[in-house]
Order: structure tokens, then sequence, then C-alpha cells
């Protein structure tokens, strides 16, 4: 007998395709602190509608799929959401919706493509989530090298155990995010910050933060989970020139604190702290991202 007849009803997916970083993550994530980062979904907002859709709490464990999506065989009939980033969705061959209740069949081969146009995450919940993934730390948030799916990104050939995941009567109609509330991904964004601690001529003149705040900065390719890189906008007009007991840059300060979303000045490039970033370290922040903007 073939071993997907085999495999049908067994309540787990099997990873076709794992893509270019397919991670599993919660929200909000491991709130731990103590230098350990906090992980868990870059778009918590595509995270939580997803969750919604398929009758999960907002902070049930699902995938985040990095720009070239996944591909994955359900061996049991699934209800599943798929948000963020505007990618194709096929089952079993036929194109799908993104921000709504999908019903998955047993046997079913789900795709979800590279994504297209500017974002670069997508989300997908199952409902009920991976009940054979352990939390660790308190939370199943995938940082590379712990939690999450044995520490690493999904490849092909994994198995990823599936709780009660089946459809209900109620599945048959449709349920979906209004339109006016999925958010769009565009190519340029106006971002609201809150002053941070070093956001004061004592480190940037005066003009300097004028310049700052009024600059229009361009996202790195030497971007990733920890932080977000930043190039091409102003010069930052330094008030001093070193960092006195910090170092010899006026970038260095004596270690301090990290908010998460701050935009850290390492040298001359300011850098957007994300999901996986640290939580304390030696250099100026200028300012952070209101919880809102993330």
């Amino acid at each position: 007998m073939p071993l997907m007849c085999l495999l049908e009803g067994y309540s787990a997916f099997t990873v076709l395709s794992g893509g270019l970083e397919t991670t599993v993550q919660d929200y909000p994530g491991r709130r731990i602190g103590l230098g350990i980062p906090r992980s868990g979904p870059m778009d918590s907002f595509a995270f939580r509608v997803a969750n919604i859709l398929v009758g999960n709490d907002l902070g049930t464990e699902g995938l985040e799929l990095t720009l070239t999506g996944c591909r994955l065989q359900f061996h049991t009939a699934a209800v599943v959401a798929i948000t963020g980033a505007p990618s194709k969705v096929t089952l079993n061959g036929s194109e799908s919706a993104m921000w709504t209740r999908l019903v998955v069949p047993a046997g079913g081969k789900l795709t979800i493509g590279t994504a297209q146009g500017v974002g670069m995450r997508a989300y997908l919940a199952v409902r009920g989530g991976f009940p054979e993934i352990p939390a660790y730390l308190n939370s199943k948030c995938t940082s590379l090298g712990l939690g999450g799916y044995q520490g690493r990104v999904l490849t092909s050939g994994d198995q990823i155990s599936l709780s009660d995941c089946a459809p209900r009567a109620e599945d048959s109609s449709l349920l979906a995010l209004p339109h006016a509330l999925i958010p769009s991904y565009p190519s340029h964004w106006e971002i609201g910050v809150l002053p941070g601690p070093q956001c004061d001529d004592t480190f940037v003149t005066p003009e300097g933060i004028t310049k700052f705040f009024g600059a229009s900065w361009t996202v790195s390719t030497a971007s990733n989970r920890m932080g977000v890189r930043l190039e091409g906008g102003a010069a930052i007009g330094w008030a001093r020139e070193d960092g006195g007991e910090g170092g010899a840059h006026p970038s260095n300060i004596l270690d301090n604190g990290y908010a998460f979303g701050t935009v850290n000045v390492n040298g001359d490039t300011p850098v957007i702290l994300a999901n996986e970033g640290p939580d304390m370290g030696g250099y100026v922040c200028l300012c952070t991202l209101a919880s809102a903007e993330l």
C-alpha cells in the first residue's frame, strides 16, 4: 500500500518544502528578558488574525513563512488560514484566498508561494496548533538554536502533529477578514516613534536630531529577525567627538537596556531592534517605534 494511503487520517502534516525560512512562532513570544530574545511573529497583527479565523486563541503557535513560502501535505482534514504578505496560495492546484478560513481535505497539498510585491512574511495558522511541540522557557517560539521544532527552520520531510483541527458544521460558511481591515504593505512608510533616552543634544546636535527624523531611510538587504538595518538617510550629527568611557566612537555609551523596537545607532548605522534583537548594549538609542506601528 502506498505510504500516503497509510498516512491518510493521521493528524499531522508533512513538510514538502520549507522554503527560505519557515519557523514555529507564537504570540507574544518569549517574554522573560535576561538576555533571551523574545522571538515571536514579526507581523503580530497578521499572525493574530490568522488565529482568529481558525478559532484559536490569539497566541496559539503557527508558522511564519519568509519570502518564498512553503509546501505542505495534510494527512487529515484541517482548518487553516493564511495572512500577511500577499502570496499566491493554492490547494490541490486551485488558487485560494488569503485572510480567510480555509478547509484543507485529508491528503490535501497546500502551497504558499513567494511573496508578491513588497511584503516579506506570511503566516499560517492551523486550528488547534501543534500540541507535540513543547514550550521552552514559556514559549513555543523558534529562536534559531532553541525552541520551536528542534530549534530550527522546517525542512522537507518534517512531520508536524496536529490537535483537533477538523472542520465543523459552521466552517461550511465563508469567514474572512473584511477587506477594509486587511493591511496594505506599501514600499513607503511613515512610522510613529517615541524619543529615546539619548535623543538629546548631549549626544546628537539639535540640527542632527531634526535631520534624522526628517530623512527618508531605506531598509538594507543586510536585515533579518534580529534587526532592520537602515541606510541612505541623513548623516548622524554627533554632538561629541567620541563616546568617552563608553568607547571611541560617539555612538558608544555605557551599557544600558534596549526596548523592543528601538532604533539603535551602532557606528553611523541605525538599526531597528526586532524580535531576535538584544535587550541591552552599549549604543545610542535615538527613538523607539510605537507598539501600534510595529
